[in-house]
């Protein structure tokens, strides 16, 4: 049971911290901001981006493939 869980935090945690950086830090001219609107959820979605607006990310973690193919 203990491992289950283990596995279980491990595999969503990372989901859910990448998710958040990319619905909070990318553009919202990308498709899924639309398909945000289309589901009704959009302003719950802008509400996040708000709160998230306050904290500052690094290049590095938002775009991670610009430094690695050196753009």
């Amino acid at each position: 049971m203990f491992y289950m869980l283990f596995i279980t935090t491990l595999t969503v945690f990372p989901l859910i911290i990448g998710g958040l950086i990319y619905i909070g830090f990318r553009p919202d001219t990308l498709l899924m901001f639309s398909w945000f609107q289309f589901l009704g959820i959009d302003s719950v979605v802008f509400v996040l981006r708000d709160y998230l607006s306050q904290f500052d990310l690094p290049s590095w973690v938002n775009y991670p493939w610009l430094k690695a193919t050196g753009l």
